[in-house]
């Protein structure tokens, strides 16, 4: 592709993007357009589409069957043969976005320019120059998210070269973990870069790069390399964690407490932070000796919560219910007619709760009826406190 086909084909986007805001500016509830990504000669080869958030005003979403339940609504349109692939937005959940509450906040700002182009909202507007400047706090929870990322990839590469002895899969994961060390680093600069990131964060770190990217790519495929490459990613993870996993270390710290980690997943659930990344960056700190994994009691759902916080009650055994003592009576004249006919006079010893001996002698002391017993066979009742409410004992002794 020459450079006078990268201007033609800048062109035929902007066109099709002036076509578009002409047209959507007719729709009163569109309040504005942000273009995601640059339309320039540097970034135009590799786009198929253009990538648009539309903003709208709150409750005039039209939701398809297509959409479920998903919160973002998404829609592919063509405008002067160019694919559209745009975000419609509602205001209150743009604002939110600003504001860093929603999971799909400006994440990634250091790899995509956003500018608006068309707006009808001074409120927008305003919104829009405050979150898409580069902040501090976003800088450290993009080093987070891709040093996790880096973390994952790097775990998998080296238990793929150890374990499986795999070097064309772990070949694979250890260039998936240059990358992310590539992000990392664009980000640690500050800078924002929409070309290919792991050139540019090559300028910056060439030695590093020669190892875990450019030896990997261009040295045969064997041990010696990917366990070079792994080792020193390992140690640009040291070098850096403190930095690089400051959002994380500093909760943990705040916590000092057991944290499980379903709950710290719950705390940076914001975009491209997977559970699993956080697992593995844990995993990470652990092997260092920067963190200790115990295991911790966690509800699932309401029951386990109160099984969580109190003990089972020793009567019932956590039921919730005590048998009476007739049924008590009833489960051992049942037992002791299982004993069948026996060969010489017996004497069956029922060991009860003294409650249960109590209620047989006092109130109902004609309960038993001797008839119902096999042949020479005499039923006695002895009180025990060692047994619970409900359980009982059976002693076969030869008759006096």
């Amino acid at each position: 592709m020459t450079h006078e086909d990268d201007i033609e084909k800048v062109a035929q986007f902007e066109a099709a993007l002036n076509q578009f805001v002409a047209r959507i500016a007719e729709d009163r509830y569109v309040l504005a357009v942000v273009l995601v990504g640059s339309l320039s000669t540097e970034t135009i080869w590799h786009r198929e589409s253009l990538a648009l958030w539309i903003i709208e005003a709150d409750g005039v979403s039209r939701r398809l069957p297509s959409d479920g339940k998903d919160e973002r609504l998404f829609r592919i349109l063509v405008e002067n043969g160019i694919n559209i692939h745009a975000e419609v937005i509602p205001r209150s959940r743009f604002k939110q976005m600003v504001e860093g509450a929603s999971r799909t906040a400006f994440s990634c700002n250091f790899f995509a320019q956003r500018q608006i182009v068309y707006s009808t909202d001074p409120s927008i507007q305003s919104w829009f120059n405050k979150a898409n400047s580069i902040a501090i706090k976003d800088q450290e929870r993009e080093l987070l998210t891709f040093s996790t990322w880096t973390i994952h990839a790097h775990r998998h590469a080296r238990k793929r070269l150890d374990i499986k002895g795999d070097l064309a899969l772990a070949m694979q994961d250890t260039l998936g973990a240059a990358h992310s060390v590539a992000h990392t680093e664009i980000i640690r600069r500050g800078q924002v870069w929409e070309q290919d990131v792991i050139y540019r964060a090559m300028e910056g770190a060439p030695a590093l790069f020669q190892t875990i990217y450019l030896d990997v790519l261009a040295k045969p495929k064997n041990r010696r390399v990917l366990s070079t490459a792994l080792d020193a990613i390992d140690g640009y993870l040291g070098e850096h964690y403190q930095a690089h996993l400051k959002p994380l270390l500093g909760y943990l710290k705040k916590q000092n407490r057991v944290v499980p980690l379903s709950e710290m997943s719950d705390h940076f659930a914001f975009s491209q932070l997977h559970p699993w990344h956080l697992e593995s960056a844990c995993e990470w700190l652990e092997g260092k000796g920067l963190l200790q994994k115990l295991s911790a009691p966690f509800k699932l759902t309401k029951r386990s919560l109160e099984r969580l916080l109190c003990l089972p009650c020793p009567t019932c055994s956590g039921s919730g219910r005590l048998k009476s003592p007739e049924t008590i009576v009833y489960e051992i004249l049942r037992e002791v007619r299982r004993l069948g006919r026996l060969e010489a006079a017996t004497r069956v010893v029922a060991r009860v709760h003294p409650e249960v001996a109590s209620f047989l002698e006092e109130k109902h002391p004609g309960l038993i009826d001797p008839e119902a017993f096999p042949a020479r066979t005499r039923l006695e009742f002895e009180a025990d406190a060692a047994l619970r409410h409900g359980q009982f004992t059976l002693t076969l002794k030869e008759a006096d």
